[in-house]
């Protein structure tokens, strides 16, 4: 065997122990917070918990928020929607929520450099470092995957939830969505819960047109978006029940997550 090659038995107790995922757990760690001390650092963060970091991407209509919500409630994490931080960024008196309604107003997308730097001060505070956090519709571009990754940020699992555009579309026409909760709902695809208030809710004002922009947008960067994830991306098929998608993703991400 030569120098720095696995023997089968190692390889073996590797890849049963989890042990690439622990490394790669404590390196994002490290990126992360850069320590003074980085080996007290290493050993605190050994006897802590290991958080939950993913992404959930798609086509608009494939169900990342619906998804997204089911996984943090699962396992206690953060909902990070890249929209509704831009949302969040536009009612402050800055210079990026200028920018961000300029966007929005233009219906153009927020900048890369714009939209990252949100999206990177969102996920280090201390609600999503200590729970862990889900990230939904965020990086777009791999440009601003690089962005994140040079900030020290990777997800433990990418999930792309994989429709055909034809249920995109479907899917996006007469979506709900209720300014309280914040969550979409379709009445025949994702009707909302028994006894809540219909009438609070208002109607996504989505065109086709608009549907059919952001389906070429994401399917035109889905490639080069997998290929920055790859070591870590699982595809799912959207296409299905809600109940039956969000069963598979558990599995996934039980069988690498839990286990840590």
């Amino acid at each position: 065997m030569s120098t720095g090659e696995l023997s089968a038995g190692s390889a073996a107790y590797f890849e049963e122990k989890h042990i690439n995922t622990l490394l790669e757990e404590l390196f994002h760690d490290v990126m992360v917070h850069l320590p003074d001390d980085p080996l007290q650092f290493l050993l605190h963060a050994l006897d802590g918990k290991t958080t939950l970091r993913l992404m959930v991407l798609g086509p608009s209509g494939a169900g990342k928020r619906t998804q997204s919500r089911r996984i943090a409630q699962k396992y206690g994490a953060v909902v990070v929607n890249a929209d509704d931080v831009f949302r969040e960024e536009m009612s402050k008196d800055t210079k990026e929520g200028e920018k961000v309604a300029n966007c929005m107003r233009d219906g153009i997308p927020v900048p890369h450099d714009v939209a990252s730097e949100l999206i990177i001060r969102r996920l280090k505070m201390e609600d999503a470092n200590s729970k862990g956090w889900v990230l939904n519709g965020f990086p777009r571009t791999r440009s601003e995957a690089l962005r994140l990754q040079t900030a020290g940020i990777s997800p433990l699992f990418f999930i792309l939830l994989d429709v055909p555009y034809e249920v995109a579309v479907q899917r996006c026409n007469g979506r709900r969505y209720d300014p309280i909760t914040q969550n979409v709902y379709h009445m025949e695809f994702c009707p909302p819960p028994q006894g809540m208030a219909v009438e609070r809710m208002f109607e996504d004002d989505d065109s086709l047109a608009a549907v059919v922009s952001r389906w070429k947008y994401f399917d035109a960067r889905k490639d080069e978006l997998i290929e920055c994830y790859e070591p870590v991306f699982v595809r799912i098929d959207g296409n299905r029940p809600l109940d039956v998608v969000s069963q598979e993703i558990f599995e996934q991400v039980d069988a690498r997550y839990v286990a840590v």
